[in-house]
This record gives structure tokens, C-alpha cells and sequence, in this order.
């Protein structure tokens, strides 16, 4: 560094000095001004080799950090709060522990990796962590968050691998606020390193959380990540460990993971449970069983076809005749959400000599009946299948509506068909016509 350099840095640790004190006079008045007056001189340090240890006691770094998180989390001036961030932890300066009456370091302390991670500010936990590099002191604030979980949340494996390593953290700590273990945390995340240093770290996989999901049910309702390569990585360890892993575990709504993956579209970790013994039959609180669900979902009727074709390949029975707390069978849900391709198992069930009879429509009379038949009709020529489209004639020949025999169908459809109405939007379509109906047995 050059003379000028070490002119212009001794300046700057002089106006710092200066600006201290007046922080100490008007700190509470004085906070957003000391920030925004620190970040300019900041911002343009050569070389960056300041001990902030010369100019602030620990107390107000701490505070210039608080602050900083805050500052990051205002719209505009993200930059700045985390340009001060990177410059405490460039400068080399590490938090440390306050200590108790036994004169060992306290973790009862909420610091701002708590802060960041609650305020969502995701991207300042790496100079974080890097100040905060204790990993025989795992901070917890009051709800009970700790380093440690947040670290699993946000996918620092490092930081995760040096806690286990030091031996001071359980893997299975619970967060008493929520009930989550750390892998509950690090299944969110979809970081496979984490997952692996916690079940080789003795992870328990079926720990339930205040909802009574373990991580297999939290994984099932993440539907951006990766399909099942997570699961699979539990149920590899798992098998290698000589661990059971609970594919029936029900949560507080007796929903099982199988539910919650079918809710959620997630064919490939359907596949998965049910290829790992997932009862296909349980009933949650709603009395639904799995086939309940995915006949009810707005989309992927192909999903019902995998179901039953992996129920087959495992020889489970399926309860086609299964009535949920509303008095519905899958079949009439299936109906109603226009998935034929349930209705050849249905077939088969008949043939086998189970029960069946008139379906009422679930959907309440005020409902169109053109809504529906033109919702039949867009949802085949947008799916880009090979599966027939179905004109509104074809939908009243086979049996599926009743309507009036004045009623210009073939006109109304022509005129009213929308490029593509899902579920969801049949319940506000203009009332075209109010007709009660209901379907016959296919």
C-alpha cells in the first residue's frame, strides 16, 4: 500500500473517531445519519485494513450491523446495508460471545443472523456467518431459532459441517417456536450436502414439528425444487443406517406424505412413496383418502393414471368407493374436475360387482352447465395430448350433463368458448344458464 493509501486510511480512522463520539452524544437521534455518513467514507477505504476495534467498542458494532440489516431491508438502499456488512467482515473483525456468571460464553442471544433471516434478507448471512464464526456457541433468541437452524434453512453446509464437527450442537434440536428439527429446516432448502451432514450427523428423519409433520410431509409441499432427490437421499441413508423412515407418519390433519405429494402434483415423489409401501387407502381429517386428492386437483389427471399404475405394480387395493366427510367418492370428484382417465378403473370396479349409482355433481346448481362443457372443451385442446377433445355434444351424448332439449348448445358453446378455463374460474363464468344435473354411471 502506498503512503498516500495509509494518508488517506489514517484520515478516514480519524473522521471515524470524530463521528464516534458524536454517535455516543445523539445515538438515538443521530442512527440513520451515522450509518449513511460511515457507508460514504466506507465505500472508499484503500486496502480496507482498519481495525474497527480502534474506534467502536463491541456494543456498537453490534449496533452498526442491527442497523445495517435494517437499512438493507428499505427499499433503495439495500447496497449500502450490505456494503457496511461486507466491510465489517472484510476487515477481519469477529463477533464475541458475551459470558456468564461462570465466566463461559452465553448463547441466549438474538444477533443479526437471527435478524436477517426473519427480515428475509437471505444474502447477508454469508459475511454474517463469516462474523459470526463460533461454532462452539450456537446462538438461540428468544423463540428458540438458533445459528444452527438457520444455517440448515439457507444451505451453508460449511457452516453446518463445522457446528457438528464441533460437537456442541444435537442435530435433532428442536426450535421450540415452530417444533422443527434441523432437517425439517434444511428440506426447505433443497441443499443436498446439508441433508447428508445431518442424517450421517444422527438426524432422526421422523421427528414430527407442532403440526405433526416430519420432514417427509415438509419436503411434499415444496413444489419448486427438484422432484424427489431429496427423499430418495433419506430413504438411501435410512437403508444404509438400518433406519425405518415413516411414509405413513399423519400430520395434524391426518394427511400422510402420499396426501400432500399428490396435492401438490409431485409425481416423482409419488412414485417414490408409494414404491416405499405408502398406504394408498388412509383417510385424513376430511375423511379423503390419496385418490380423493389428486381427483380433486385442478390439473395433471395423468397423475391418477400413475397412481393406479403403481398401486397395481404393488398389488394395493384402492377404495374406489371411498366417501370423504362430504359424502363423495374420487369418482365423482374426478367428474367434476373432467379427469376421465379415471373412469376406466371405475369400469373396472363395476365389472368386479361394487356398488354404484347416480353421481351427483358436487358443484352447487347455480353453476352453468356451459361453463362446464366449455372448461371440458378448452382443457383438451390446450394440454398439447393425445387425449380426445371433447365437444359440448359429446359431453351430453355419453351422459355426463342433463340439459334442457331447447338449448342451442352447439351455437352458446360456439360463441362463449374462452381459450382456456381451468377449475378454478367455473365458479365466477357468466350464468349463462342455470340447470340442475347430474351424472350417470359411465
Amino acid at each position: 500500500m502506498s503512503s498516500s493509501d495509509d494518508q488517506f486510511n489514517d484520515e478516514v480512522r480519524e473522521k471515524l473517531k470524530s463521528m464516534r463520539a458524536n454517535f455516543d452524544r445523539e445515538m438515538e437521534e443521530k442512527r440513520f445519519e451515522f450509518l449513511h455518513d460511515s457507508y460514504l467514507l466506507i465505500k472508499d477505504l484503500k486496502g480496507k485494513t482498519i481495525n474497527l476495534r480502534d474506534i467502536f467498542r463491541r456494543e456498537e458494532i453490534d449496533l452498526l450491523l442491527t442497523k445495517s440489516v435494517d437499512l438493507y431491508n428499505q427499499e433503495g438502499a439495500k447496497y449500502s446495508g450490505a456494503s457496511i456488512i461486507t466491510f465489517v467482515a472484510d476487515s477481519g473483525y469477529k463477533d464475541e460471545p458475551e459470558l456468564d456468571e461462570n465466566g463461559k460464553p452465553s448463547s441466549r442471544r438474538a444477533t443479526q443472523v437471527h435478524q436477517a433471516h426473519r427480515l428475509q434478507c437471505y444474502d447477508l448471512l454469508y459475511d454474517l456467518f463469516d462474523i459470526y464464526n463460533r461454532f462452539d456457541v450456537n446462538y438461540t433468541d428468544e423463540p428458540g431459532l438458533t445459528h444452527f437452524h438457520v444455517a440448515c434453512e439457507n444451505g451453508h453446509a460449511g457452516v453446518v459441517k463445522k457446528f457438528l464437527e464441533q460437537g456442541q450442537v444435537d442435530p435433532n434440536l428442536i426450535a421450540t417456536e415452530t417444533g422443527d428439527a434441523p432437517l425439517h429446516f434444511a428440506m426447505r432448502f433443497d441443499d443436498m450436502e446439508v441433508i447428508k451432514l445431518l442424517l450421517r450427523g444422527g438426524a432422526d428423519p421422523n421427528l414430527a414439528n407442532n403440526e405433526g409433520s416430519t420432514p417427509l410431509h415438509g419436503r411434499m409441499i415444496q413444489p419448486w425444487f427438484e422432484e424427489d432427490r431429496a427423499e430418495k437421499m433419506i430413504f438411501e441413508i435410512c437403508d444404509e443406517k438400518q433406519l425405518q423412515v415413516q411414509v405413513d407418519a399423519r400430520d395434524k390433519l391426518g394427511n400422510t406424505p402420499l396426501h400432500l405429494a399428490l396435492a401438490n402434483q409431485r409425481r416423482g415423489s409419488t412414485e417414490l412413496l408409494l414404491k416405499r409401501g405408502a398406504d394408498p387407502t388412509l383417510v385424513n381429517e376430511k375423511g379423503e383418502t390419496p385418490l380423493h386428492i389428486v381427483c380433486k386437483g385442478d390439473k395433471d389427471d395423468d397423475l391418477i393414471e400413475l397412481f393406479f399404475k403403481i398401486c397395481d405394480e404393488k398389488n394395493r387395493k384402492v377404495d374406489v368407493s371411498a366417501k370423504d366427510s362430504t359424502d363423495r367418492t374420487p369418482l365423482q370428484w374426478a367428474v367434476a374436475t373432467l379427469k376421465p382417465k379415471v373412469s376406466p378403473y371405475w369400469r373396472v370396479a363395476i365389472s368386479l360387482g361394487r356398488p354404484s349409482s347416480s353421481i351427483t355433481c358436487p358443484f352447487k346448481s347455480s353453476v352453468p352447465t356451459v361453463a362446464l362443457i366449455t372448461c371440458a372443451r378448452a382443457r383438451y385442446s390446450t394440454s398439447g395430448t393425445s387425449s380426445p377433445q371433447l365437444s359440448a355434444s359429446t359431453i351430453i351424448k355419453i351422459g355426463l350433463v342433463s340439459v334442457p332439449s331447447s338449448w342451442p348448445v352447439h351455437q352458446i358453446y360456439a360463441t362463449k368458448r374462452p381459450a382456456c378455463i381451468t377449475r378454478s374460474s367455473i365458479s365466477t363464468c357468466p350464468k349463462l344458464i342455470v340447470c340442475n344435473w347430474k351424472v350417470t354411471t359411465i
